[in-house]
């Protein structure tokens, strides 16, 4: 996935649990391994299975990953590697 830097994107976890038990959600973001940037990876706004995550104004490449937990042990994990790429330009 690529985004220019500074802007926006919704970001949907779709999971279900097979007990049917209430789920939490856990985002977070770091830099990707390898990457020259710097610490910067955005941010991230709202809560649930479903958040918005701001890109950093600078060229990189970050992993937003979600720990879903059922509360009784039961987890799981998902990451989204996005570039973050120069904005577009006009003259």
């Amino acid at each position: 996935m690529r985004i220019y830097k500074g802007e926006s994107c919704d970001i949907e976890c779709i999971v279900s649990d097979p007990d049917g038990d209430e789920l939490s959600y856990q985002w977070s973001a770091d830099v990707a391994p390898g990457s020259l940037s710097s610490s910067d990876v955005g941010s991230i706004s709202g809560e649930g299975s479903s958040v918005t995550w701001t890109a950093p104004t600078r060229r990189s490449t970050v992993i937003v990953s979600v720990l879903v937990s059922d509360g009784k042990g039961g987890t799981d994990t998902e990451d989204i590697v996005i570039d973050v790429v120069a904005g577009r330009c006009s003259l």
